[in-house]
């Protein structure tokens, strides 16, 4: 008897797949799959999947962590060190003299530090230091020698321009230098060390190499950078990298602390920064202090000839008159109208001296204003409102002062102190003028008592009323020129002593380590931010990247079960279908031969196990997907099970199962449907049992159309009575419509996806194509899944049990 399947008899269609014989037949179908799957809603990642995604992004996360500790190492260890100097300065708070206590009552008493800290970075005092240190002359390189140990004279002034320079040791003692960069007028020339070297701005000079040794270069170098900077750009810089600070808020004392790259310049600038501030502080003192003292001595004299003027009319009085003491019965009224006779007269003096003060103090509308001649007006000594406007004039009076000494009168700053001084000033005349006023009033109030008691009184001599008056004018001016010779005393004492209220309290030492870089600090910072740079990385390269993976779960991905996932197959088998392809024939005992054999299993328990059909189509989204491979193995499962297995080749436009099979391509499927050939003449026989292929045959122009045709439903029809599986390999979904039209010709479809190729879009719309035309996906099988881990594809666990 032929072993030809199609020359037995025609059987009964079965309606079950069959085990291997000895085994006992499902008498029961087990309920089918189901179709469709909704997809899982989208959740927080979890540690696992971070987990995952380390396995999965290690190159790229090792990659990323390496480039950027590596560049902090480099960094860190070729970077230029950066050292540290700061001095501690105490302000003490001041008590008020008597002098400013007589002249600026509430303007002493306390310091504010605050103030006193911007002061000391401010750019007089860092101008003073820049010039005395030559800050706007650098010495690059050599980083680490002072610039002391190398040079024996540097002097530039304010003209100084920016320019860079080297100086290359041609022999013992004789040195080049040229200008290079961009910056600074081409500069060229040979010299001798000892030699005044000319450039823009100023000159320098070197040691010998006898005495570079001796102050301690601790070498001669060969090579040498310097540059010049512009002064204010000095200036600037020195602003920048110095800090103020407080560090505690209930001290009197404040840090200045400066970072730079030349270790020994670093302690000295913050020194010479303190001493500066405290010489700064010191001059304006003093000018204060000597301002104060002119006009005591002013008015000092002022009060000296006013009460030499009153004792000499005194005395002319009293030769002049005989004056006697008034009787008691008198003694009283006389003493009141002497009293309110000689308020008057205070009130009228008073108003007269104020009026020629004021008089004075405008000029009469010829030369310059003169308003410090109202200072030191005895009532204008005890008023508040005046003493504040006379601190505020003499403060802006200091500052002008203080501009000028380094602008014209034309600077915005000079002009705009200007008119606060004018302000000022009109605020002092208003004042002057209202008091005058005030002064009147009371006069014409004084006046109207005197006519009262002049009726009462008229008897009473003049000439007592006029010698009362006359002692108390001199008693008054006796006191007031006390008190300003006291103040003029002790104003003149603080204007020749030093300012003795601020200090250094812990003066700028060598810094023993530098501030920057940190190197432990840099590289731990380093080792996070690669890390987290790494993983960022990571999570776009996976946000960018739809393909399938490995390690998805690629179920709840889909919304189709996964029947098997088959791991990476032999290097021979990854680049298309060959004999080394059929794992289930030749690696029989490997893990990939049992990955198949659980695909069969799946089978059996979905719709061709049951009451469907018993034939399946194998089908992709893409080329490359392995599916071909798939049908392939299936098909030799199933023929090892004992089933007779038919194997179709319906991709007509790439077949590859004949070369899997080392069998002819032609006559096949083409030919057939086209009734060039019967259907016994194109089966083939393979080497696996029971297994039959019938393959492609040649490429026609209308593949779809012939698989889509009455022909091939016919010929289901028949094998289905020959055959107990019949596997049929199509091409991919989204690229041809060939699947589809076979879909709903057969019991079930099977997908073939492969991680690492497929994505993800396109095996959802490989299955919503499927789904749309009725076809009965029985679910996925996902190629080159390589699962790690005890008991996954390749675990030692699984290797151990074969």
């Amino acid at each position: 008897m032929s072993d030809h399947p199609l020359d037995r008899p025609r059987r009964e269609p079965s309606r079950q797949l069959l085990r291997r014989e000895g085994d006992r037949f499902e008498t029961e179908p087990h309920p089918p799959l189901p179709r469709h799957g909704p997809h899982e809603p989208r959740r927080e990642m979890g540690l696992d999947d971070l987990v995952r995604l380390v396995r999965r992004q290690w190159r790229v996360i090792a990659a990323t962590f390496a480039v950027v500790v590596t560049g902090t190492a480099v960094y860190t260890w070729t970077a230029k060190p950066v050292w540290e100097a700061s001095a501690l300065i105490r302000v003490e708070e001041q008590g008020a003299n008597a002098v400013e206590a007589l002249l600026l009552p509430g303007m002493v008493g306390s310091s504010d530090l605050e103030t006193e800290m911007l002061v000391a970075a401010t750019h007089p005092v860092l101008s003073v230091v820049a010039v005395s240190l030559k800050n706007h002359f650098e010495l690059r390189d050599p980083p680490d020698v002072p610039r002391h140990a190398l040079f024996s004279h540097v002097d530039f002034d304010r003209t100084t321009s920016e320019a860079d320079y080297e100086i290359v040791r041609l022999e013992p003692d004789r040195y080049r230098l040229r200008t290079v960069g961009r910056a600074g007028l081409p500069l060229e020339l040979e010299f001798q060390a000892g030699d005044t070297v000319a450039l823009p701005g100023g000159s320098f000079a070197l040691l010998t190499e006898g005495e570079m040794l001796q102050a301690g270069a601790g070498g001669v170098p060969k090579r040498m950078e310097v540059g010049t900077l512009e002064f204010e750009h000095a200036v600037s810089y020195l602003q920048e990298d110095l800090s103020v600070s407080r560090p505690d808020r209930m001290a009197s004392l404040f840090r200045v602390a400066y970072q730079g790259k030349e270790r020994w310049l670093v302690r000295t600038l913050v020194n010479d920064v303190a001493q500066a501030f405290i010489e700064q502080r010191g001059d304006i003192q003093k000018a204060k202090a000597r301002s104060t003292v002119d006009l005591l001595r002013e008015q000092t004299a002022g009060i000296h000839d006013s009460l030499e003027a009153r004792e000499n009319e005194l005395r002319s009085f009293r030769e002049r008159n005989q004056v006697v003491a008034l009787g008691a019965e008198a003694e009283e009224q006389v003493r009141s109208l002497a009293d309110l006779r000689t308020e008057r007269t205070r009130y009228a003096t008073e108003r007269d001296a104020l009026a020629n003060r004021l008089e004075e103090a405008l000029g009469s509308g010829h030369g310059t204003p003169d308003y410090r001649k109202l200072m030191a007006f005895p009532t204008f000594l005890r008023n508040p409102t005046f003493q504040d406007l006379v601190r505020a004039l003499m403060d802006a009076e200091a500052r002008r002062t203080e501009l000028l000494g380094r602008a014209t009168e034309s600077h915005p700053d000079v002009i705009l102190v200007n008119k606060q001084i004018a302000d000022l000033e009109d605020q002092v005349v208003d004042l002057a003028t209202g008091y005058l006023n005030s002064l009147s009033d009371q006069i014409a109030t004084v006046d109207t008592a005197l006519v009262r008691l002049g009726v009462d009184l008229e008897e009473i001599p003049a000439r007592e009323l006029e010698f009362a008056r006359l002692e108390r004018e001199i008693d008054g001016l006796a006191g007031l020129y006390a008190v300003l010779q006291e103040g003029l005393k002790e104003a003149e004492v603080t204007a020749a002593v030093d300012d003795q209220s601020v200090h250094v309290v812990e003066p700028a030492v060598m810094s023993r380590e530098p501030v920057k870089p940190r190197k432990a600090m840099n590289m731990a910072v380093a080792s996070v931010l690669g890390l987290m740079l790494g993983l960022g990385l990571a999570l776009v390269r996976q946000a960018v990247d739809h393909r399938l993976r490995a390690d998805d779960d690629v179920g709840k991905m889909l919304g189709a079960p996964v029947l098997t996932r088959v791991p990476r197959l032999p290097a021979a088998a990854a680049n298309g279908p060959r004999p080394a392809t059929l794992v289930a024939q030749h690696q029989g005992t490997f893990v990939s031969a049992e990955a198949y054999r659980s695909l069969r299993s799946s089978i059996f328990f979905a719709s061709l196990g049951g009451d469907g059909h018993k034939e399946l189509v194998v089908t992709s989204p893409g080329p490359r997907d392995g599916k071909s491979v798939t049908a392939s193995n299936l098909a030799v499962t199933f023929a090892q099970q004992g089933l007779q297995t038919l194997l179709i080749d319906a991709d007509l436009r790439r077949s590859t199962l004949h070369q899997a099979f080392e069998v002819e391509q032609s006559p096949g499927l083409t030919e057939y449907l086209r009734d060039e050939v019967s259907l016994d003449r194109i089966l083939a026989v393979t080497d696996v049992p029971r297994l039959f292929l019938l393959p492609a045959g040649e490429a026609p122009p209308n593949p779809s159309e012939l698989l889509g045709g009455k022909k091939m439903e016919d010929m289901l029809e028949l094998v289905r009575d020959y055959f107990d599986a019949i596997v049929v390999d199509s091409p991919p979904v989204l690229a041809v419509t060939d699947p589809v039209v076979l879909a709903h010709k057969v019991g079930g479809v099977l997908l073939v996806v492969r991680t690492g190729q497929t994505h993800r879009e396109a095996a959802d719309e490989a299955l919503h194509q499927l789904r749309m035309v009725g076809a009965n996906v029985l679910g996925v099988v996902v190629n080159e899944s390589e699962r790690r881990g005890r008991y996954g594809y390749g675990g030692a666990y699984y290797g151990a049990y074969h």
